[in-house]
């Protein structure tokens, strides 16, 4: 839609990969390190050409696969985490949104009315 993951989103008029998973890093990215689990789920009628390999995902049964484009700016894909299952993760990524903005010139904030 943006141009950004270089694949095509595909509706399948059917449930994809429904259910509870635990996605593990493949590498750093901006949410936590190499080999970190994540609690998440997916429900979604689409799929992709170009799902990513930057998590590993499971489901309780055993069925597995790749999933989400990630990088040190860059988490993208299907499953929507938890973030209660570890809230480092969520402090990652506003610490990653802080330093962005640091960095690109918007470390002040004016909160004034009027």
């Amino acid at each position: 839609m943006a141009g950004v993951i270089d694949g095509k989103a595909i509706p399948t008029g059917k449930l994809q990969r429904f259910g509870y998973i635990t996605m593990t890093s493949k590498q750093d990215n901006m949410l936590c390190s190499s080999g970190s689990s994540l609690k998440s789920h997916e429900f979604h009628y689409w799929d992709s050409t170009s799902c990513g390999d930057g998590f590993h995902a499971e489901k309780s049964d055993g069925r597995s696969w790749d999933c989400c484009h990630t990088s040190g700016t860059l988490y993208a894909g299907f499953p929507h985490i938890y973030f209660y299952s570890d809230t480092s993760a969520a402090e990652n990524f506003v610490e990653k949104c802080i330093s962005y903005g640091e960095k690109n010139g918007h470390d002040k904030q004016d909160n004034s009315v009027g």
